[in-house]
């Protein structure tokens, strides 16, 4: 139904890569845009830097045309996410997963990533680091939520900015807003990029977010994030306020077994498609103990994991 695929990259630099330490990928925006731009661009043979903005538009800032999105912008058909694999932060690995259409473009990917890593990476004074790039691996993913699972552990590794009442979630991630999040996103993704069913799509919106008002929700550990950055390229301000942390959700999680399965893969809420709501889920049952964290020594660590490391 949703085709997903992770493409693994390595950058690497003589120098410290200045990215956001809350949230790295979110310096990487403006990078990843304009070497898209730029690869698009001469595959179109299109010389003028506006025709470059304008296709640069087209491709990473789809707008909502359709009915499938509840907002200015169209869903994008990726994720990008990652974390420094190194003390000195001269080496950071990032993770970018296409779904649906997009995951048959892997080699376009790898194009725009070399342009990416060509132009240079990272912000203030050392904006624009060349770097060495290397293609750490490329696999379909097979996501899977067991059906019997009535305990959910679910660690947020980077700011999750999702509102409950109109507010955004500082302290604890409720499952029920969470929950809503995902199936709306979920359904986005599949309406636009994959391959939908028959189903009555509308009546399993309501029903699946009707099935998450029952699960209990309690925060075991976490704190609320207050960050932003500054864009070199223009100046604004983005917030990447959120929480951090680790919730329990306890209840009958088999009608929502299908969208959770997704929840590590697409992520959800604000700033999702560049690295915002990164979670792993551990699912508990008298049966079963299933954990979806990766466990290669490839895997990229969280800034404020790194950051521990270091000091031990």
């Amino acid at each position: 139904m949703l085709d997903i695929r992770q493409l693994t990259y390595e950058f690497r630099s003589d120098f410290r890569l200045r990215l956001n330490q809350d949230l790295p990928t979110s310096t990487l925006r403006g990078a990843l845009g304009y070497a898209m731009a730029d690869v698009l661009a001469y595959e179109h043979s299109l010389p003028v830097e506006r025709d470059k903005i304008e296709l640069f538009r087209r491709y990473f800032a789809p707008s909502t045309s359709n009915g499938n999105g509840n907002r200015q912008d169209g869903v994008r058909p990726f994720v990008i996410r990652g974390g420094f694999t190194d003390p000195s932060q001269r080496s950071f690995t990032m993770q970018m997963l296409l779904f649906g259409q997009a995951a048959q473009l892997e080699t376009l990917t790898d194009l725009v990533v070399e342009r990416m890593a060509t132009r240079g990476v990272g912000g203030g004074r050392h904006f624009g680091v060349p770097c060495r790039l290397r293609k750490l691996d490329s696999q379909p993913m097979d996501p899977h939520f067991p059906n019997d699972a009535d305990r959910l552990l679910v660690d947020f590794i980077s700011p999750t900015r999702i509102k409950s009442e109109g507010e955004l979630c500082h302290r604890d991630v409720p499952f029920y807003p969470l929950a809503a999040r995902l199936v709306d996103r979920f359904h986005e993704l599949v309406q636009t990029y994959g391959n939908p069913d028959d189903r009555d799509w509308s009546g399993w919106r309501i029903a699946t977010k009707q099935a998450g008002e029952a699960i209990q929700s309690l925060r075991l550990e976490g704190k609320a994030t207050h960050a932003r950055r500054r864009s070199t390229r223009t100046g604004g301000v983005c917030e990447l306020s959120g929480f951090v942390g680790r919730m329990l959700y306890q209840g009958n999680f088999q009608p929502l077994s299908e969208v959770l399965a997704y929840l590590p893969f697409i992520h959800v809420g604000k700033s999702a498609p560049f690295g915002c709501g990164w979670c792993v889920l551990e699912c508990v049952s008298s049966s079963t103990l299933r954990t979806d964290r990766p466990t290669t020594d490839s895997e990229p660590r969280s800034p404020s994991r790194c950051a521990k490391e270091t000091a031990v």
